[in-house]
């Protein structure tokens, strides 16, 4: 990775392992407004009013666990009408890091050796330690990019316009002058 390819993390609290100890740590962490900012702008949001996060930290003999509790307000476009959508996230979630956490090369080699597009049946694999240190707040931006409903939609949208001979969820049938429509018919007098 070239200098020009590292990017800094916009809500970083990065802490080091061997400052974890036997009993653990308990971090609580909180956005800034800054840090909100920058992390709508990374995720293409309206609004990131809150991000925070209740973690406990402990040491395994695989290497670190991160458990806590995230806590978000958001608010996205809708895909229908671009107005804004508010989405509330309040999650409880497990990270794990390791020294010999795979590297992304490594796991794309198992994706394409198993003809895949994503690995199956595996646990999660951790999230590498790096020069003896974890980001706790990376990992809860992380969770929290995975849990943004992909597909926001408000209460209220609707299709502004609907094309002859398409459906919408169970709404009218084909009509008789969709070429699948008669298609169909074929296939049932076969």
């Amino acid at each position: 990775m070239t200098k020009s390819e590292i990017v800094t993390p916009e809500f970083s609290h990065s802490i080091a392992v061997a400052n974890i100890g036997p009993r653990g740590l308990t971090v609580k962490i909180e956005a800034n407004e800054s840090e909100r900012q920058a992390l709508a702008r990374r995720f293409d949001l309206l609004a990131l009013d809150r991000l925070s996060a209740s973690l406990r930290v402990t040491l395994t003999p695989a290497g670190v666990t991160v458990e806590g509790d995230m806590v978000a307000d958001a608010v996205q476009r809708c895909v229908v009408t671009l107005g804004p959508v508010p989405e509330h996230i309040d999650e409880h979630f497990v990270q794990r890091f390791s020294e010999d956490a795979p590297s992304d090369e490594e796991l794309f080699a198992r994706i394409e050796e198993q003809g895949l597009d994503f690995l199956l049946d595996e646990d999660e694999p951790p999230e590498p330690i790096e020069n003896g240190r974890i980001d706790l707040g990376e990992a809860v931006v992380q969770q929290f990019a995975v849990l943004l409903d992909p597909y926001p939609r408000a209460p209220d949208a609707a299709l502004q316009l609907k094309r002859p001979g398409i459906t919408l969820n169970d709404e009218t049938p084909l009509d008789e002058e969709n070429p699948f429509a008669k298609l169909a018919t074929l296939r049932e007098k076969s």
